[in-house]
């Protein structure tokens, strides 16, 4: 099969590819991976996003009986997509003749961008290599926070439950194991060894649950092995709610920090972590209860629509700016 290089193909040519396919219709490959078609030579580099018909697609193969084969490159991205329908493709063009303008009689200024794009394309086509790692980074970058473990002390570790693995926890030394998730979630931690300690706190990560209730008795596990130059590693599902709470409560209870500084300290080292909006008024409360103040309150969100911890602020101002922009072009009208 052959390759045909669209930057050689002239108007006329060009014509009839257009009219090829209007005769042909696509047929579209899809994998995961990079596809190497053996004799003929195609090459396809397809990836599912995964989002239910959705993805993205750097190449297509057309099969014709006036070019033996065609490999153009296509390009799309969806995020949440329903299912297409069994008649149709993510990386399908219409195959009627009526819906398929003339390239003749496009503008030299709309042929000088179409050539412009199709060699773009045709270097990703051509580095297909190039394309995945390129993907393959992006998506390393999302799920290494999952699977990072954070330092917040020298003895004081936070992480997911997936980061939290036997070998993991036998390089960094660790002692003592928290668990905050519920049976349900997650079964016990495997222990690097038969002395390492292990505290499991039961609580659902919602607005609802009563967290509040071990803050003292976390707090104070933590500091005990920490006096005993011992190593804490502090986990739930996600290393980003409950087990983030349990951690402020610490530093606010034994480094003698205020619930603003605690999720600084800890947002700088674990930039991923979000308590729940309930644990933040309960932690909001330990506070009061340590130091009679507060250093966190509560700020109306009006894109929203309900109260946040101002320490959340700088996440949603750009949507607030938006929101108020909004409300403002609607009562100019």
């Amino acid at each position: 099969m052959k390759v045909v290089n669209i930057n050689r193909v002239n108007h006329q040519q060009m014509d009839g590819l257009q009219m090829a396919l209007a005769e042909d219709p696509l047929t579209p490959k899809a994998s995961t991976d990079v596809m190497e078609g053996g004799a003929s030579g195609e090459v396809t580099a397809c990836r599912d996003t995964g989002g239910g018909g959705g993805g993205y697609c750097s190449g297509i193969v057309l099969p014709s009986s006036s070019f033996a084969s065609v490999s153009l490159p296509l390009h799309s991205q969806t995020t949440n997509a329903s299912p297409l329908p069994a008649t149709s493709s993510a990386c399908s063009v219409p195959s009627s003749s009526s819906s398929l303008p003339s390239v003749s009689s496009m503008p030299s200024s709309s042929l000088e961008e179409k050539s412009n794009q199709i060699q773009t394309l045709l270097e990703r086509h051509e580095n297909p290599r190039t394309a995945i790692a390129q993907v393959t980074s992006s998506t390393s970058i999302s799920t290494s926070f999952i699977t990072s473990v954070s330092k917040l002390l020298k003895n004081l570790h936070l992480c997911g439950g997936s980061a939290a693995t036997v070998p993991m926890m036998q390089q960094l030394g660790v002692t003592l194991v928290i668990n905050a998730t519920t049976e349900t979630e997650l079964p016990n931690t495997p222990l690097p060894c038969d002395d390492t300690s292990y505290l499991r706190i039961p609580v659902k990560d919602n607005r609802e649950a009563d967290l509040n209730q071990y803050f003292h008795q976390v707090a104070d596990r933590i500091e005990q092995e920490s006096q005993n130059n011992g190593i804490i590693l502090v986990h739930c599902v996600a290393g980003v709610s409950r087990s983030a709470s349990l951690c402020l409560a610490y530093l606010m209870k034994y480094h003698r920090m205020s619930l603003k500084d605690a999720y600084n300290h800890v947002k700088a080292r674990r930039p991923q972590i979000r308590p729940n909006v309930g644990f933040v008024k309960q932690l909001m409360e330990f506070e009061h209860e340590l130091t009679g103040s507060r250093s966190v309150s509560m700020v109306y969100c009006h894109a929203l629509d309900q109260e946040l911890p101002d320490i959340y602020e700088p996440e949603y101002r750009s949507m607030e700016l938006l929101y108020q922009k909004f409300r403002r072009n609607i009562a100019k009208r």
